[in-house]
This record gives C-alpha cells, structure tokens and sequence, in this order.
C-alpha cells in the first residue's frame, strides 16, 4: 500500500508526501524488503534513498543474495548492485544467483550476467565445475578469464571489497 501512495505522490509531484514515504522506507529497510526499496527508490529518483539502500545492500550482500527479492530485480538495477566494487560476495556465488536471475528472466537476460560477474575472479575449479556446466557464458569467455588470471598480476584484477569502519 506504501508504494502504491509513492507512485501517486510521484506521478502527482507531492513532494512533502514523497520525502515523508521516503523517510518512512528507511526507517523500515531490512534484508527482505531492501531489493524492493532500492527498485522503487532508483525508479523514482529518490537517490538518498538508494544510496541508503546501496550502503545496507554492501553491508549485508552474503545474506541478501539469498532472498527472493533479489531474483525479482529489475536488470537495470540488479547490473547496478552487482557492478559494484562494494558489493563483497565471492564472485561465484554472485555467478550463480545471477545464473537464477537469468533462468527466471528468460532469454536475452544473460547480458547482465556477462557484463556483471567477473570471471578471473573466479577460481578455475569453479569455472570448470559451476560457470562451464552452466551453458551462460562462452568457452572463450571462460578461456580469457583463465589467461587473464594467470597472465595479469593479481593486484591488477578488479577484486570487490567494503571497508567497514570500526
């Protein structure tokens, strides 16, 4: 019901209405509701509210990857998160919820998978026996992830990581 009034007060111009609903989605952020939040927020350009809901996403990315709600992303907005240096999850498990996204998104959705999972990333018992099996990704795809792994010096790799403060 809460997003249905953000959609009027949208579409309408109500500002005060939309800052209050904004204000009132932060409140109540949490690893179930966080992906819908962050949808909506990017969908209307509430951008405090995505960059909230973009701080709470990096912070508990092992968790959310497992709900429904990520796999109900919008592919715009799941290539955000997943784009992220911030985003901290070992990349073959990004590999494989991605892979779910994709399954329940039908065909032409893997572009998002392509341009999002970094394959020297992932180790090469994993791209043999998850990403390979898969059929998502080219056998050249995974061959130049080989070669730039063992070619590239390992602090040249584009590795993901969130600096939490003490």
């Amino acid at each position: 019901m809460v997003l249905e009034v953000l959609a009027l007060a949208n579409q309408y111009g109500l500002v005060e209405l939309l800052t209050s609903i904004s204000e009132y989605l932060q409140a109540v952020l949490s690893i179930r509701n966080v992906c819908l939040i962050y949808d909506i927020a990017r969908l209307y350009q509430l951008s405090s509210l995505a960059e909230l809901c973009c701080d709470y996403i990096d912070r508990h990315a092992s968790h959310i990857i497992t709900t429904d709600s990520f796999l109900t992303l919008s592919a715009s907005t799941l290539e955000s998160i997943l784009q992220r240096d911030s985003f901290c999850v070992p990349e073959v498990d990004i590999f494989r919820v991605a892979a779910e996204w994709v399954k329940r998104n039908g065909p032409g959705s893997e572009n998002v998978l392509r341009r999002c999972v970094r394959l020297p990333l992932i180790s090469l018992t994993d791209l043999l026996n998850v990403v390979r099996p898969s059929g998502l990704i080219s056998s050249d795809s995974i061959l130049d992830a080989i070669k730039a792994r063992n070619e590239v010096r390992d602090t040249d790799l584009q590795y993901r990581g969130y600096l939490c403060e003490l």
